[in-house]
């Protein structure tokens, strides 16, 4: 149960990641001119990939210790 509790809270925080990167709140900081405004673009275009990449992860993990579950229990 802790296991799986903890891999819900990874694809929580990283759905987190992701909408952080997206939100309509951060996007006026694309517009900022310069150096600072490609490295604040290059950061969340990175923060994004992360956030997608465990989303991924933590949800494969968590069919493969349901399915684990199932078995176990047949």
């Amino acid at each position: 149960m802790e296991r799986r509790l903890s891999l819900l809270l990874g694809i929580l925080g990283s759905l987190f990641l992701v909408l952080v990167s997206t939100s309509s709140y951060i996007r006026p900081v694309y517009r900022l001119r310069g150096i600072v405004g490609y490295f604040n673009r290059i950061l969340f275009n990175l923060i994004l990939i992360i956030g997608i990449i465990f989303i991924i992860y933590f949800s494969i993990i968590l069919i493969i210790d349901a399915i684990k579950v199932i078995h176990k229990r047949s």
